[in-house]
């Protein structure tokens, strides 16, 4: 009975261990406008070389930060961004991330597909791709 129980208890384990989740740091790659068929990161990149080093911070508590500490862009730019995104929360509903800072009351809903070490998220309007970072 013990060696049923630890072979349930090590199953049960890997397969969650093994779930991919988009708890971590990740930059942006891309942030396609499927509307206007428009890459707005391309366009801010070209305009603003410094944000290439800003990423973003999903915690396992829920917590959704850009974090702009590496980045090469002026004091205020930084400032702005990294409080635009101060209270941002997620939450994983199977392949549907939601993304809020009104406690969940309105969200931002897109449908999440992992690949190596790329998140993307895809709704009607956007496809954001995601690089992991370590």
């Amino acid at each position: 009975m013990k060696i049923l129980t630890y072979i349930l208890f090590l199953s049960i384990f890997s397969i969650k261990s093994f779930a991919q989740n988009p708890v971590g740091k990740w930059k942006i790659e891309s942030y396609y406008s499927n509307e206007y068929k428009f890459d707005s990161h391309k366009a801010l990149l070209s305009s603003r070389p410094c944000v290439a080093d800003i990423f973003y911070e999903i915690t396992e508590d829920g917590k959704y930060r850009l974090n702009a500490s590496k980045s090469t862009c002026d004091e205020k730019y930084k400032k702005i961004q990294e409080k635009l995104w101060s209270a941002t929360q997620w939450r994983l509903n199977d392949k549907l991330i939601q993304l809020s800072s009104t406690d969940f009351a309105i969200t931002k809903d897109y449908t999440v597909t992992f690949s190596g070490n790329k998140m993307i998220w895809k709704n009607e309007w956007d496809t954001i791709t995601y690089v992991k970072i370590n």
